[in-house]
């Protein structure tokens, strides 16, 4: 294959890997959601997003201080706390997948799925 074919592949190839990264992960934020729903009900569910959601930002306004090193960890054990104290029991996996979660909305969330903007 000669440099010149390689370059005119090369996008293509990193556009459809692109596209089936991001529909393997939606299918896979499909799946873990009904799991954990099954496993811990829906109300339950959304109360524990709810505390989760509740302990990032705490840990995020904390960390603007330059009091918190690591605020995955702070969030995470925050997290635990919240959901001990409303007898909700979530494994640390599961809480670490919700906030990267969050984490990520939180992001995108200006961002209009229409948006033609790079």
């Amino acid at each position: 294959m000669t440099v010149e074919t390689w370059a005119i592949i090369q996008p293509a190839i990193e556009t459809l890997v692109t596209l089936f990264v991001g529909m393997l992960l939606i299918a896979l934020g499909v799946q873990a959601r009904t799991w954990l729903t099954a496993r811990v009900g829906q109300a339950n569910l959304d109360t524990a997003v709810r505390l989760i959601r509740t302990a990032v930002l705490a840990i995020e306004q904390e960390g603007l201080t330059g009091a918190i090193n690591d605020k995955k960890e702070a969030a995470i054990a925050y997290a635990e706390e919240l959901l001990a104290a409303n007898n909700i029991h979530v494994d640390i996996a599961t809480i670490s997948h919700i906030i990267e979660s969050l984490v990520y909305d939180e992001f995108n969330r200006w961002y209009a799925p229409e948006d033609p903007t790079p």
